[in-house]
């Protein structure tokens, strides 16, 4: 009955104020659900809009290698006698680095110099008797006084005389007996003079063809047995090279090029003795038919003769048949002299052939042991093992006092150095020569070395035997969703490629383990973000930002290159320093919804934190292959 008996007034303020309570009741309950239905997001979801390291790397493994070593090795085998040097130690071009015994080396050439000296001897000895007894040969010729010319030249002389005496007493009996016939015989005598003096001259120049192509064949025969000789002297000094120390061989290499060239040189003899065989033979055969129409003609002119004769006189008969037997014995006699002069001269070529046979044997024997010393001496010479060049040395096999055995130390040029590693089948076609590297060493600590890409192998390294994988799995492992590593398996497939050293080297050593990273693409200088946090809408690109209300919004973005997992932001309504949601797809439904991040989660939640905490994203932005 007492509300009936307010005012108006005060009904309207009590409304009013019911009014307020219940809204201000509501604003509360609005903003206590709306808290409850805030999104929150893992530190990992966020990336801070950014230029960052978004270069892509292969990462492998190798050894620092020299880009040239050489062994120093000999063919000697005396004791070491002095070593100067060890491992690791540092040499310039043309130190001493060690000397061997070569004593017996100059022993031997002490023995082949006084060999050298008689077999000169010996052969002076030679060339000398060949030369005199040519020049008494000649001398007794040139003064008329070999024996044999002489015989032939007595008889031949005696042969005349009775040859002479008989046409002298047939000629005075001609005359007191031709009676009317003395005209038709003084015919027939001039006719049988001209034929008998015909027929000796063919035969004399018959017996000089016949010498002179019996001689011919002897020397061609001669020939062919000293190139035959020759030849099989060469075969068995090939076949002495099978087998033969470094130092033989060098001097039966010299023996046989002596040799090849006395083939050659006996060869081209042999040749041109052939061609004169044929020549003689030809020359011959045709004096031949000549002796034979002069003997022919001799006779016909004698029958006739002695038939014009016969009606004269048969005295006269009998004294023109006594003529012609002395005028053979005469023909014989000068036959005989022409075999004497030219047997003579015969022996004068023999005695050239003997000193020319002697000096080729000399020289031939000079070129040989002085092919000999030669290499004795090369011996002696490199008895001093001497550096080829600046560098260090890196293995040491001889031992001071032992006997030298091929190689005996290894020299690197470590001015330039290479790391030799190998790439999988997956990723060398990412790689290229030129790529920039940088590597560090478990000696060297966190220094980083420079160095870029020299060779990629297009054939793939030899593979290993298949070795049962220890516990733990892969020695390695591709980084967070990047490019694939080095996690093997067992028969995988790798390719060679070579890092060549740059820049300041330090105290990097030879023979360390590079762990190298190729960068196959450079970092942008663009800020980036992963491409999992674009999407398109109507056309726009565009991404996923916590504005400063910490409500989600979207912003269009202006894209530029990409790799394989980010892409550059080049303008739009995403500015650096943005808070940018790495998996767009999953909260494009939340626009418009608050959102918090968890700064509890790995990484902060700050700048720094978003940056690194976007996870997955972050890890591929700087893609390795380990």
């Amino acid at each position: 009955m007492r509300i009936k008996n307010l005012s108006k007034r005060k009904v309207f303020f009590i409304i009013a104020a019911a009014v307020v309570i219940i809204t201000l009741i509501g604003v509360a309950m609005y903003s206590f659900f709306a808290n409850s239905s805030a999104i929150t997001l893992a530190s990992s979801d966020v990336q801070v809009l950014d230029k960052r390291d978004n270069s892509q790397r292969v990462a492998v493994s190798g050894n620092v290698e020299p880009q040239k070593s050489m062994v120093l090795s000999t063919r000697l085998t005396g004791p070491v006698n002095q070593l100067n040097v060890k491992v690791g130690d540092r040499v310039q071009a043309d130190q001493l680095v060690a000397n061997l015994d070569v004593t017996d080396k100059e022993t031997e050439l002490a023995k082949s110099k006084a060999q050298a000296a008689t077999n000169e001897a010996n052969s002076i000895a030679e060339i000398k008797g060949a030369e005199s007894r040519y020049n008494r040969y000649k001398e007794l010729l040139d003064n008329g006084m070999n024996q044999d010319i002489n015989n032939a030249k007595a008889a031949l002389r005696t042969a005349e005389s009775a040859y002479d005496e008989a046409n002298r007493n047939f000629q005075l009996e001609s005359a007191l007996r031709g009676n009317g016939k003395q005209q038709d015989i003084a015919a027939q005598q001039s006719k049988i003079e001209n034929a008998r003096q015909d027929s000796m001259n063919t035969n004399v120049e018959a017996a000089r063809m016949g010498l002179k192509a019996v001689g011919t064949l002897q020397d061609q025969d001669t020939e062919r047995r000293s190139l035959a000789t020759e030849q099989s002297n060469l075969a068995e000094l090939k076949a002495q090279l099978d087998g033969a120390s470094p130092e033989q061989q060098v001097q039966i290499q010299a023996q046989i090029k002596a040799s090849e060239e006395r083939v050659e040189t006996l060869q081209n003899s042999v040749n041109k003795q052939y061609r004169n065989t044929i020549d003689s033979g030809l020359d011959a055969a045709d004096v031949t038919n000549k002796l034979q129409a002069a003997d022919r003609n001799l006779r016909e002119s004698q029958d006739s003769y002695e038939a014009t004769l016969a009606q004269a006189d048969n005295k006269l008969v009998t004294d023109q048949r006594n003529v012609a037997k002395t005028f053979e014995e005469k023909k014989d006699a000068a036959t005989a002299l022409a075999v004497a002069e030219r047997n003579a001269q015969f022996q004068m070529e023999d005695n050239q052939a003997a000193i020319d046979n002697a000096v080729r044997n000399a020289r031939a024997a000079q070129a040989s042991n002085n092919a000999g010393d030669n290499q004795l001496k090369l011996d002696i010479a490199s008895a001093q093992i001497r550096a080829p060049f600046d560098g260090v040395v890196t293995n040491v096999a001889a031992k001071q006092g032992s006997a030298a055995n091929g190689a005996l130390m290894t020299i690197a040029d470590d001015a330039r150095m290479i790391v030799h590693a190998n790439v999988k089948e997956i990723d060398v076609a990412k790689i290229a020569v030129g790529q920039r590297v940088e590597f560090t060493t478990p000696g060297t600590g966190d220094k980083k070395f420079q160095g870029k890409v020299s060779f990629v192998s297009t054939v793939a390294a030899p593979q290993e035997t298949p070795a049962t994988p220890a516990s733990g799995g892969s020695a390695g492992g591709s980084a967070s969703g990047g490019s694939s590593g080095a996690s093997g398996s067992n028969n995988k497939v790798n390719f060679p490629v070579e890092i060549e050293v740059l820049g300041n080297k330090g105290t990097l050593r030879l023979g360390s383990t590079a762990k190298a990273r190729i960068i196959t693409r450079e970092a942008s200088d663009k800020m980036v973000i992963p491409q999992s946090a674009v999407y398109e809408d109507q056309g726009k690109k565009k991404v996923l930002a916590i504005a400063d209300d910490d409500t989600i919004v979207e912003r269009t973005v202006k894209l530029g290159s990409k790799t394989d997992f980010d892409v550059e932001v080049l303008s739009g309504e995403a500015k650096k320093g943005d808070k940018i949601l790495v998996d767009a797809a999953k909260y494009r439904q939340s626009v418009g919804q608050k959102a918090t991040v968890d700064t509890a989660a790995p990484g902060g939640a700050d700048g720094a934190g978003a940056s690194g905490a976007s996870g997955t994203a972050t890890s591929t932005a700087a893609a390795e292959v380990r």
